[in-house]
């Protein structure tokens, strides 16, 4: 039983070792989240630096004591929160710093995409143009070639029937594969 309880000491103090190495204090927002936009080590020492909301804390609550009356209007706001024990004014899962690099990455996000789908579009009229250029040519020509081919059939078919009719007509005399006319 001993043993189990100093197992769970050490559980619950490696987990809040974890936290405190991955988890912003004042947001609560994890390292992977920051670590997409920003440097998580720069957001916990500069943006929501513990010591500077502690020593926000003291110095309101000592200028409470000592002076109320040249209070801000944001002191005294604070100072109400936090003597009802309303911490709702810490920046919980916010970051001012971090919702602008979201939005940042978001805009050219935007902006890439918008790019992506001009080039598309712009390659698309670019190509129709080519094709109409290069294939336009090539195009007429083939059906010139298929016009002058179709009377080139037809001038032959009409050749081979005039042939058979020669060849059919009584005044021929067939000889081998040679038509001789019946007079040699």
């Amino acid at each position: 039983m001993i043993i189990d309880a100093f197992g769970n000491l050490r559980d619950q103090k490696n987990e809040n070792e974890e936290d405190a190495m991955n988890i912003c204090f004042i947001c609560g927002i994890n390292r992977g989240e920051f670590e997409r936009y920003m440097n998580f080590e720069e957001h916990v020492n500069r943006e929501h630096n513990k010591w500077n909301y502690i020593f926000f804390l003291t110095y309101i609550q000592e200028k409470y004591k000592r002076n109320r009356t040249e209070m801000t209007q944001i002191e005294n706001y604070v100072n109400e929160r936090c003597m009802a024990k309303n911490y709702q004014w810490f920046p919980q899962t916010r970051s001012l710093t971090l919702e602008k690099k979201k939005e940042l990455a978001q805009t050219q996000e935007d902006d890439a995409t918008t790019i992506i789908a001009d080039t598309v579009q712009n390659l698309s009229k670019d190509m129709a143009d080519l094709k109409k250029k290069v294939l336009g040519p090539i195009v007429t020509s083939l059906e010139t070639l298929k016009e002058s081919t179709r009377d080139a059939i037809k001038g032959l078919t009409n050749e081979i029937k005039e042939f058979k009719k020669k060849m059919n007509s009584p005044g021929l005399q067939r000889s081998g594969t040679s038509a001789v006319p019946k007079w040699l």
